[in-house]
């Protein structure tokens, strides 16, 4: 396996609840994250799922994820059941900072699943994602702190 591990960070200004509320509605994503074409809510084998497209560098990449969201802990966790990649799972957390803020944390493990192209493209696909980790991040927050620089 040549599994790559993504974590990202970024501390808002704003309660943990606040944060978790605009995280939580994945659903909404589209309609202001610009690289999210769509998510939609489906079951699967009566599981709660969520199907994405989105578009990372002109290139349209999909998944499907089993979701689960754990309200008590402000935690959202996926598993790919089918898609782009070999293996996709992973989790985004909202906790409270010493200092009374929130960090948003995101924590995404992939592979491509062809050991052959892996050196060439988890490198690619890494940066794809945090950046698109990155801009979550930023419509989180400019969504809780519209004013916010």
């Amino acid at each position: 396996m040549n599994e790559v591990s993504l974590k990202f960070e970024k501390e808002i200004d704003a309660t943990p609840k606040e944060i978790w509320e605009i995280v939580r509605d994945i659903y909404a994503y589209p309609s202001y994250m610009p690289s999210v074409s769509t998510v939609d809510k489906l079951e699967l084998n009566g599981t709660s799922c969520s199907k994405w497209e989105i578009s990372a560098r002109g290139h349209v990449v999909n998944w499907t994820s089993a979701d689960c969201f754990i309200d008590t802990q402000m935690k959202y966790s996926f598993e790919q059941v089918e898609g782009d990649f070999y293996i996709m799972h992973g989790c985004f957390h909202v906790s409270t900072t010493e200092k009374g803020s929130s960090n948003l944390s995101f924590e995404i493990i992939f592979d491509i699943g062809i050991p052959v192209l892996a050196k060439t493209l988890h490198p690619i696909l890494r940066d794809v994602l945090l950046e698109n980790l990155e801009e979550i991040a930023a419509c989180v927050q400019d969504r809780v702190c519209p004013l916010a620089v």
